[in-house]
């Protein structure tokens, strides 16, 4: 996404991953969108407030994984108080040697807001001698540099790391809620597809091949079974698979550690 210094914070938009409803006690509540039934003589125009599932192709879905895990989606979770103590509170937990890295972004987040904030003063200001205003104060190439570094750092792990364990949460409570039917009308159509689209490993195998898939895996990615097994799953990946993922992947199957990621394929 377009920034107008490395690591600088880019103006608000909507998060790409909003949960479901209000989070108490970091449990989801998905409330039906149906309209009560009034009595009323109109009762029979009572609608769901549901809209169609979203379209979701190839190029957009990419854009989407992009965004996803990017240090504006990093940034726009640091603005929001509640969203910003949930993560703190998960690194705290989850991945406490990241958070001198968070640190040292929001320090220099902070610098950065505050150097602008000079420069667009000295700029208001009128030139007493009709020369052009020449800014307050500049970011040194050392500091650019250390920022880009820092929030890389954050972006390859600490914000997958956080994003995959809120959609776990997200998958986890609204399957639970589709099978004792407590769902949203919102999710129904979305829900049912989650856990079909799957592959199965065997690491005690050498390279660690599919050994089983879904159909619906093989409806999705286009892919024959007598091409998908036997095969390791690396095949998936694409130019913008997150290398360091990938190492997380890696590392966990050699020590024989369970793991669980989100990868762009």
């Amino acid at each position: 996404m377009p920034s107008t210094r490395a690591g600088s914070v880019s103006p608000i938009q909507p998060s790409v991953f909003d949960p479901v409803g209000e989070e108490a006690q970091e449990d989801y509540h998905t409330e039906p969108t149906t309209a009560p039934h009034s009595g009323s003589a109109d009762d029979h125009e009572h609608y769901d407030l549901k809209p169609p599932p979203p379209s979701v192709s190839h190029s957009n879905m990419e854009q989407l994984g992009i965004r996803f895990f990017s240090a504006d989606h990093l940034n726009i979770i640091l603005r929001d108080h509640q969203a910003s103590t949930r993560f703190h509170r998960f690194l705290t937990q989850y991945r406490p040697y990241t958070l001198p890295s968070l640190e040292s972004y929001v320090d220099t987040q902070k610098a950065v807001a505050a150097i602008e904030y000079a420069n667009s003063l000295a700029d208001s200001l009128p030139s007493l001698t009709g020369d052009i205003p020449r800014p307050a104060a500049t970011v040194e190439k050392s500091f650019e540099e250390r920022s880009r570094l820092v929030v890389q750092e954050l972006v390859d792990d600490a914000l997958p790391a956080y994003l995959t364990h809120r959609l776990v949460q997200l998958v986890t409570d609204s399957l639970v809620k589709e099978i004792t039917g407590n769902i949203a009308p919102i999710l129904r159509d979305l829900i049912p597809s989650l856990a079909e689209v799957y592959c199965i490993s065997d690491p005690s195998l050498p390279d660690n091949p599919i050994v089983y898939a879904s159909e619906a895996f093989y409806d999705i990615g286009g892919y024959q079974k007598d091409f998908v097994i036997g095969r390791n799953c690396r095949f998936l990946q694409g130019p913008k698979s997150s290398s360091a993922t990938v190492h997380r992947l890696i590392e966990a199957l050699r020590a024989g550690q369970e793991i669980t990621e989100t990868i762009l394929n």
